[in-house]
């Protein structure tokens, strides 16, 4: 995917978490512990609604905002998304998971809060915030919902 534009951004960050539900789905039943696959299945439902949520952002979203050029960037901090740990998620425990969907979106909070500080117009800035916040929330809702399933 080619990435210019604020509008592209949101598209790979929908495309990010569509495809790390895709990876929960496919490893959830073949997690052997019973609180993970609990998690793994809530952590998909959370990861696919995100999805959606980011997709209204592109529809409803302001159109300077979207069409804020970010190339220039892009080319000197690439967005690419760190993978630390080698094991699929058919094999870590719910901590494990947490801990690498965490990681996961701390990944996408750090780029959304760099090009926040990059952006000129108060309408990108606007949107960068908002998509910040979005992320930053979800990932406390997330933490909060496996600290239930912790205590059960």
């Amino acid at each position: 995917m080619k990435i210019e534009k604020l509008k592209d951004i949101i598209n790979w960050t929908r495309d990010s978490h569509e495809a790390l539900a895709n990876c929960m789905k496919r490893c959830v039943n073949e997690n052997e512990n019973a609180r993970a696959r609990l998690l793994l299945n809530y952590l998909i439902e959370h990861e696919e609604k995100l999805g959606n949520v980011l997709d209204e952002f592109n529809k409803s979203g302001n159109a300077n905002a979207l069409n804020t050029w970010c190339i220039e960037y892009l080319d000197k901090s690439p967005v690419v998304l760190r993978n630390d740990n080698d094991r699929p998620f058919a094999q870590m425990q719910a901590d494990e998971i947490m801990g690498e969907i965490s990681r996961h979106h701390q990944q996408i909070i750090e780029l959304y809060t760099y090009l926040l500080g990059q952006a000129d117009i108060p309408e990108a800035q606007d949107l960068l915030k908002q998509l910040v916040s979005l992320e930053e929330h979800e990932v406390m809702r997330m933490a909060q919902a496996a600290n239930r399933l912790r205590d059960l």
